[in-house]
Parts: structure tokens; C-alpha cells; sequence
């Protein structure tokens, strides 16, 4: 009788333990990830310059940071920014972006945007742009921007 009371305390303590463990516990935490769920660009005509667009999604309960950008065909590509400034909207650009955990940022036009400068030939409707985006926590990423023409950008507006 008093080993059957003895293990019935032991029985009801150690469940106690184990709920009461369960109740304090955290989520886990799952690193940042970021994926590029939305990709593209304007068709250009000769002039060197061009911008394109993506969608950032950090599937992690961490944030990271954009540290730089590279566009296939590109001499150079930067992120970009549209601010007022009085009367007047000027383009900066923007050396470093944060994404929130499990935050989503979206480059549009008249806000971010990734500038292409030095495009060593026009993008053409239909065609692709390879674009690279370099991460501090997620590391590279790449993705095809759909090169639009101006139908398709007018759409998207809508």
C-alpha cells in the first residue's frame, strides 16, 4: 500500500514537472530566410539605365539586412529610394535594408527600387534579368525578373 501511495505521488509530481516545463517553453526559433517571392523589370530603350522590382519575404523569426545587389548584364546595381524633399522627389540610395522577422518589404515604383546602371544592352519584353541580392544572415539569393513592357507595368498598377 505505501509503495502503490509512494508512486502515485511520484507519478502526479513528475507530470506537475513536465506541464509545468511545457508552459514556459518559447517557440523555437527558426534563423532569417529571405525569399524573393515577386521579380521585374521595365523594358528599356538605349540610355545605359534601368530599374527593377522585387517582393522580400523573411521567413524567419529573425530579422536581416540587404547589404548589396547585382544585376546580370549590369555594371552596376544599387537600391534606391524615393524622398520629398520640400517641393521636390529625389533618389537616394540606400546602402543597407533591413527586413523584419517574418516581415515582408516590397520595392515599387515612386518608392524602393533596385537601379540598374550600366546595362550593357536595352531589356527587351519577355526576356529575363538575372539580379542577385546579397544578405548578412541568408547569404545570396538570385532571382529572374520578368522584363515587362509598358502594358504589363500599367497593369500592375491597377
Amino acid at each position: 500500500m505505501k509503495v502503490r501511495i509512494a508512486l502515485t505521488y511520484i507519478m502526479t509530481l513528475a507530470g506537475f514537472i513536465v506541464l509545468t516545463g511545457c508552459s514556459d517553453s518559447q517557440p523555437p526559433q527558426k534563423p532569417a530566410h529571405v525569399v524573393i517571392t515577386d521579380s521585374w523589370t521595365k523594358a528599356t530603350a538605349e540610355g545605359g539605365k534601368g530599374v527593377a522590382y522585387v517582393t522580400l519575404v523573411n521567413e524567419g523569426t529573425e530579422p536581416d539586412r540587404l547589404i548589396s545587389v547585382a544585376a546580370q548584364g549590369a555594371q552596376m546595381a544599387e537600391v534606391h529610394n524615393h524622398i520629398q524633399d520640400g517641393n521636390v522627389m529625389r533618389m537616394i540610395s540606400v546602402p543597407a535594408l533591413e527586413i523584419p522577422a517574418s516581415g515582408t518589404l516590397t520595392f515599387e515604383p515612386g518608392g524602393l527600387h533596385i537601379m540598374l546602371m550600366g546595362l550593357e544592352k536595352p531589356l527587351s519584353a519577355g526576356d529575363t534579368l538575372h539580379i542577385t541580392l546579397q544578405f548578412q544572415k541568408t547569404g545570396l539569393v538570385g532571382t529572374e525578373a520578368k522584363v515587362l513592357t509598358m502594358d504589363e507595368v500599367l497593369e500592375r498598377a491597377n
